[in-house]
């Protein structure tokens, strides 16, 4: 029978599971599930595939390029949350292995890898971790407890992780040019070096600089089916408060006294970098970079607020979304 959970892409559409629920609490588990037509970030549309539903939690983990054992838990994590989450992707050869992306869908580092992993229509089920518990991680190595968490499982064969957005997106870019199908990205290392280092930070500051912005940002957990009524409320009543805590230690830190401006100083780096780039011919892991954390503000005033100052940042990211999206 079919269950009434519901499969979340990243651009918040939902999908009726036609088969078993992905985590049931009996040790039954289906063996495939299908989602339709290009992943997307704004639309949720997701290319026509057919494959083995990606382990959420993976026991006897070891810590990032390791080895660990493959063996499947089918038991709910001790928060409460069954880790159902997103599967989205194409068919290429990474098929062959069941990729899953531990995340919180507005870290900017997270955004910065689904945005690689889209782009090259690698196939992966997303687990959207409660970030009071961080139950869902549970069953990996207990000294990394941060996200992006990325973990790979061949079958009965060992598996991997890796932990951060350096180290997954070198992985996948590593395991698509073993492709010979696959589409040639160049690193551009400053920008993405920008990315990482000068843009990401700021978004904290943007979207949490009070509590009632942070309590507003936070609202997106409300999306989330695979968390309980109560969960949802703990985790953007408490996450808020600690979401504006750390944006005001990023505010400390950086010496900024007005974040806005601090985001418009920065971004008129890329603004006037794309005058001599009015056409995004040949995409660059820069480009994929930026995009991801600019995404994660998508739904949010400040995304708005770019959008109407930077025109030429405004035309890229149309076209990005095209190349990433298939919009």
């Amino acid at each position: 029978m079919g269950c009434s959970r519901t499969l979340t892409s990243f651009g918040q559409k939902n999908y009726q599971c036609s088969y078993r629920c992905l985590y049931p609490t009996s040790t039954t588990r289906p063996r495939f599930i299908q989602v339709q037509s290009a992943v997307s970030f704004s639309t949720g549309t997701s290319i026509l595939r057919a494959g083995p539903v990606p382990s959420a939690h993976s026991a006897s983990a070891c810590c990032r390029r390791h080895s660990f054992s493959s063996t499947t838990s089918s038991s709910s994590s001790s928060s409460g949350n069954t880790g159902t989450g997103t599967v989205v992707g194409a068919g290429t050869d990474t098929e062959k292995e069941d990729v899953t992306l531990y995340q919180y869908a507005i870290c900017p580092f997270c955004n910065i890898v689904k945005s690689v992993l889209h782009y090259h229509k690698v196939p992966y089920h997303a687990v959207e971790v409660n970030p009071l518990t961080k139950g869902e991680l549970n069953d990996l190595p207990k000294d990394y407890r941060k996200v992006p968490i990325l973990t790979t499982a061949s079958g009965s064969e060992s598996s991997s992780q890796y932990n951060g957005s350096e180290d997954i997106v070198d992985y996948i870019l590593r395991l698509q040019q073993q492709q010979s199908t696959s589409v040639s990205v160049p690193d551009d290392p400053e920008w993405v070096s920008y990315a990482r280092d000068d843009l990401a930070p700021l978004l904290y500051p943007n979207i949490c600089s009070t509590w009632s912005r942070a309590h507003e940002t936070m609202g997106y957990i409300h999306s989330k089916d695979e968390f309980t009524t109560l969960q949802k409320y703990s985790i953007q009543w408490v996450g808020s408060l600690a979401m504006y805590m750390a944006a005001s230690k990023i505010k400390k830190k950086r010496e900024i006294t007005d974040e806005r401006q601090a985001l418009f100083d920065t971004l008129q780096q890329w603004e006037d970098h794309l005058e001599t780039r009015p056409e995004v011919e040949q995409v660059t892991v820069g480009d994929l970079s930026i995009y991801g954390v600019l995404r994660g503000l998508h739904g949010l005033p400040v995304h708005s607020d770019i959008a109407t100052n930077f025109a030429n940042v405004a035309k890229w990211y149309k076209q990005m979304e095209e190349k990433v999206d298939g919009q």
